[in-house]
C-alpha cells in the first residue's frame, strides 16, 4: 500500500485575502503524527495536531513567528495568533472563540504526494507524515510516533472475564503484531491490542510489535514469517506457532487471541 497524504474531512472556510476573526471555537484539535519542517529542517518541538470537525492542521513550534493553520480544502495557510490557543490536560488544544486567522498563500502537494509545501513569513515550510515505523517497537514508541494510537487506546474497554481466561494462560504465548504506522487498517486495530498488552502485562501472553514498510513484500522479516498483509498476529505457544489473527480479526483482539488458543489446545 503506497503511502499518501489522504484528508478528507470537512473545511473551515474563511475568507483568505485578509485577516478575518472567527467568533467561534475550535476544540478538537488532537496531536497526530506529523513532522514539520522549516527551511528544510525538520523541528525536533514542532507540534502539529489536527482538527477533524475543521478539516484543518494546526503546527506550533518555537521557530515560527505564530501557529500556523493549513486548511486542507480550499488549500489555504493561515496563522493564527497565539493567545487564543488553550491547551487541555487530555492533550489537545482548541483555539478560542474570535481568534483571528491571517493568510500565507496557500499550499502545493510534495512530489511524493506524501505531504505538502507552503511558505510562512518568506520561508520554506512542509508538512508530512513521520517515516514509517521499522523493526521491533514497544508501546511508548508506537505512542510518540502516532498519539492517537494513545487516544483510540484509551477508548477501548476489553472483556474483563476473557482477560482473566487469558491470564490464567498456563503455557508461554508470543503474540508478535506486524503493523504498519501507515496502515489505515492499523491505526483502528493496533491501539485495541495495545489496550490488552498491557491489559496482560505480568501474565504470561507477551506482545511484540514489528514495524513493516509500505511493499512488505520487499521486507525481509515480513517474507520470512510469511506476512503478506498488515496488520497480522503470529501466535506462539511454547516457542511453536498456533495460529494467525489478520485484519478485522483483531476487532476485539481479547476474544481472538482466546478462541485461538482455545481452539490450538483442543
Amino acid at each position: 500500500m503506497m503511502r499518501r497524504f489522504r484528508i478528507l474531512f470537512l473545511l473551515l472556510i474563511l475568507p483568505a485575502a485578509s485577516a478575518a476573526q472567527v467568533s467561534y471555537t475550535i476544540s478538537d484539535f488532537e496531536p497526530v503524527g506529523f513532522q514539520f519542517a522549516l527551511d528544510g529542517q525538520t523541528l525536533a518541538d514542532a507540534e502539529v495536531f489536527q482538527s477533524r470537525a475543521a478539516g484543518a492542521f494546526l503546527i506550533m513550534a518555537s521557530d515560527l513567528p505564530a501557529p500556523v493553520v493549513v486548511r486542507l480544502r480550499d488549500g489555504q495557510v493561515v496563522t493564527a495568533n497565539l493567545m487564543k490557543i488553550n491547551r487541555n490536560g487530555d492533550g489537545t488544544v482548541e483555539l478560542l472563540s474570535d481568534f483571528t486567522l491571517a493568510p500565507q498563500g496557500t499550499f502545493k502537494l510534495t512530489a511524493d504526494r506524501t505531504g505538502v509545501e507552503f511558505a510562512v513569513d518568506g520561508r520554506a515550510a512542509s508538512l508530512r507524515e513521520k517515516p514509517p515505523l521499522l523493526g521491533l517497537q514497544d508501546i511508548a514508541r508506537l505512542e510518540e510516533h502516532s498519539p492517537e494510537y494513545r487516544r483510540s487506546a484509551e477508548a477501548y474497554k476489553p472483556s474483563d472475564p476473557i482477560l482473566g481466561k487469558l491470564r490464567d494462560q498456563g503455557q508461554d504465548v508470543q503474540v508478535t503484531v506486524y503493523f504498519g504506522s501507515w496502515c489505515g487498517a492499523c491505526k483502528q486495530m493496533v491501539p485495541r491490542i495495545m489496550k490488552v498488552a498491557e491489559r496482560l502485562e505480568g501474565s504470561k501472553v507477551r506482545f511484540d510489535f514489528y514495524g513493516l514498510p509500505p511493499g512488505i513484500e520487499g521486507d525481509p522479516e515480513a517474507g520470512k514469517v510469511g506476512v503478506h498483509s498488515v496488520p497480522t498476529g503470529v501466535i506462539y505457544v511454547d516457542g511453536e506457532e498456533v495460529g494467525r489473527i489478520e485484519g478485522a480479526g483483531w476487532k476485539v483482539p481479547e476474544l481472538a487471541l482466546n478462541n485461538l488458543l482455545v481452539d490450538s489446545s483442543s
